[in-house]
C-alpha cells in the first residue's frame, strides 16, 4: 500500500512571457547579440502522499545569446567571378555563447520539505533553452548573416581599393546546415537534481535517479 500512495515527485515550469529587450551587432567581431529578458518563471512541485503537497517559487531571468561566423580559413571559400566582382561562400552563422544572470526569486510556497536548489536550476536551464530558441526560430541567425555581410564590405571593400584602386563587389553565400551549431556555454550542467522529460505534455521534471531512466519509467 504505501509504494502505490508514495508516487514520484514531478515537477513543472510554466513561461508567462518571453521578451526581447535588445538586440546589437558588434561589426569589429563580426558577431551579433541580443538580450531577452523572461520576468515570469514559475516552478512548481508536487509531491509528498498521493503527489498532494509541494513547494513553488517565481523567478525572473535576464540573458544574452551571442551568434557569429567562422572566417577561419577552412571554413571560407573564395571564387572570382571577374575582374572586379567575387563570390565568398561562408559557413552558417552559429551561436557562439550563451549567459545568465543571476536569477531573481520571490513568491515562494511550500507544504513540505522543499528543494530550493532543484527548483533554482530547473528555472534556469528552461531560461537557458529558451535564449537558444529564440536565437533559431525568430531569425536572428538569418540577421547575423546580413550584419556579417556588411562587417565583410566595410572591410574588404577599403583593402581591396587602397590596392587595386578600384571599387570590388562582393557576393557572399552562405551554406545551409541541418541543425544550428551552438556552443557548449548553452549547455545545461551534468549530474542535476531533476531530470527533465520532454516527452511528457508541457515538459515535466523528475527526481534524478542514478541507473534509471526516470523519464521512461515515469
Amino acid at each position: 500500500l504505501a509504494a502505490s500512495v508514495n508516487m514520484p515527485g514531478a515537477a513543472s515550469v510554466q513561461i508567462q512571457d518571453v521578451i526581447v529587450s535588445q538586440f546589437r551587432t558588434r561589426s569589429t567581431l563580426n558577431v551579433a547579440e541580443f538580450k531577452i529578458n523572461i520576468p515570469n518563471l514559475r516552478v512548481n512541485y508536487t509531491g509528498g502522499l498521493l503527489n498532494a503537497s509541494g513547494f513553488g517559487a517565481s523567478y525572473a531571468a535576464f540573458g544574452e545569446v551571442q551568434v557569429g561566423v567562422n572566417l577561419q580559413g577552412d571554413n571560407v571559400e573564395i571564387t572570382p567571378i571577374d575582374g572586379t566582382s567575387y563570390q565568398i561562400m561562408l559557413p552558417q552563422p552559429y551561436i557562439t555563447s550563451c549567459s545568465l544572470t543571476p536569477l531573481i526569486e520571490w513568491d515562494r510556497s511550500t507544504s513540505i520539505a522543499a528543494d530550493w536548489d532543484a527548483a533554482e536550476d530547473a528555472a534556469y536551464i528552461t531560461a537557458m533553452r529558451e535564449l537558444v530558441r529564440k536565437a533559431v526560430d525568430d531569425g536572428y541567425i538569418e540577421d547575423a548573416e546580413y550584419q556579417a555581410e556588411l562587417a565583410l564590405n566595410d572591410i574588404l571593400r577599403d583593402i581591396t581599393y587602397t590596392v587595386t584602386q578600384q571599387a570590388i563587389d562582393f557576393n557572399y553565400v552562405f551554406t545551409e546546415a541541418e541543425q544550428v551549431v551552438i556552443d557548449d556555454s548553452c549547455e545545461p550542467p551534468e549530474h542535476l537534481k531533476w531530470t527533465y522529460c520532454e516527452n511528457e505534455p508541457g515538459g515535466v521534471w523528475h527526481d534524478s535517479k542514478v541507473g534509471e531512466d526516470v523519464c521512461a519509467a515515469s
